[in-house]
């Protein structure tokens, strides 16, 4: 997946943090393909990039305004309501997204993990209580 690009009427577009990650992930699995053009389907990595290009094309820009991407409090009071975010891989992995209704864009920050915290990465993204370390 490139970025900038249409999907569902939507313009994506990558924050440096999110496209930073995500070149790491695509490379990661070219060489795995290279390795093993067999079997890398069945690794983590190549799994992950599947998930992560469903996440995007098949729920966010189906309906970027969905309730389930509401994350409450759990990233401050107040000023952080612009931000959502997806959990997938049975929580462990978090997308965040801003939204702009007026001209159809979506921004993608980072895609996290339980070693990697968005708000180590992102600045002026405040910590969230429940997150874990």
């Amino acid at each position: 997946m490139d970025f900038p690009q249409r999907v569902n009427g939507w313009a994506l577009y990558a924050h440096p943090c999110f496209q930073e990650t995500y070149d790491a992930l695509v490379a990661e699995v070219e060489t795995l393909k290279g390795k093993d053009p067999e079997n890398y389907q069945r690794k983590a990595a190549t799994k992950l990039l599947a998930v992560v290009h469903k996440v995007i094309e098949e729920h966010i820009t189906v309906n970027p305004s969905s309730p389930a991407f509401r994350h409450g409090k759990s990233l401050g009071s107040g000023k952080n309501k612009d931000w959502s975010r997806v959990k997938f891989g049975a929580g462990r992995y978090r997308l965040f997204f801003r939204k702009r209704l007026a001209r159809t864009v979506l921004i993608f920050t980072e895609k996290s993990d339980q070693l990697s915290r968005a708000t180590d990465r992102v600045p002026g993204l405040p910590a969230s209580p429940g997150y874990a370390q």
